[in-house]
């Protein structure tokens, strides 16, 4: 649909609702099943933990790796880091803090030796590490591939440092982004941008990308993400973005993929 016509429609929706004239439909309301709702929150932690150490056991089969420092002596193993750092991921601690996690659940995890809080704090400069959790995270989208259709995209930033929030600063960093700005007056890069798409059933991370800059454009980002989804899903039925994604391509989109353009 033209992006006109999708404004005018809008227009009309908005005008209906706050005329309370729209044909609203309340939701029935749905029975809480207490007792499984306290028993998935109770048995999470050890879920996860659990999923963490299938998944990348899993993914680690298809390496062999031999890894060795400069001076010949062994490494830490790939899968070993992999597994602390979905963990640390998960509970959001700091590097020494999470390798201290080592202590408690190391042996649900399978990881026999300690890991440095330094060989943590460089993983993601680890190639072996990034190939399994790149595997790791294809492993997750085949038990929902087939019960997910509906999926939705959105960017946000992260800080690269506790000391930097993106909501409180990032009217500031985009007026600084901006032309005409002396480079001095520029502020470090504090944060990375990412965009990711997920599933509104199961909330699975389906795709998602890196941004060159924390103030890149949102539209372009659309295609390439969505075409990832369709390859790993197949079926497409509603892709529900801000209009921060719309642009001419994105328009476009409804001719080239089966499914619904929102």
């Amino acid at each position: 649909m033209p992006r006109q016509a999708l404004m005018e429609e809008f227009e009309t929706v908005l005008a209906s609702v706050r005329a309370r004239e729209f044909p609203y439909v309340s939701k029935p309301g749905s029975r809480i099943r207490w007792k499984g709702y306290d028993l998935a929150q109770e048995q999470e932690y050890p879920e996860v933990i659990g999923l963490i150490r299938a998944a990348v056991d899993q993914a680690s089969r298809s390496y062999v790796l031999i890894r060795k420092d400069a001076a010949g002596r062994a490494r830490s193993s790939a899968d070993d880091i992999a597994k602390l750092l979905l963990v640390q991921q998960y509970e959001g601690r700091s590097d020494r803090v999470a390798v201290g996690y080592l202590n408690v659940i190391g042996e649900r995890l399978g990881i026999n030796h300690m890991v440095g809080y330094k060989t943590l704090e460089n993983a993601y400069s680890d190639y072996d590490v990034m190939a399994i959790l790149n595997d790791v995270f294809f492993l997750t989208q085949q038990p929902v591939a087939n019960l997910e259709h509906e999926f939705s995209i959105d960017g946000t930033c992260f800080n690269n440092t506790i000391k930097a929030n993106w909501e409180s600063m990032k009217d500031e960093i985009l007026r600084l982004s901006g032309k005409g700005v002396r480079s001095k007056d520029r502020r470090r890069r504090q944060f990375d941008k990412v965009m990711i798409a997920a599933g509104t059933t199961f909330k699975v991370i389906s795709s998602f990308a890196v941004t060159s800059v924390p103030t890149a454009n949102e539209s372009p980002y659309l295609r390439p993400l969505l075409e990832q989804i369709v390859k790993l899903y197949g079926q497409v039925l509603l892709m529900t973005a801000d209009a921060a994604f719309i642009s001419e391509k994105g328009e476009l989109l409804g001719h080239s993929f089966s499914g619904s353009p929102s």
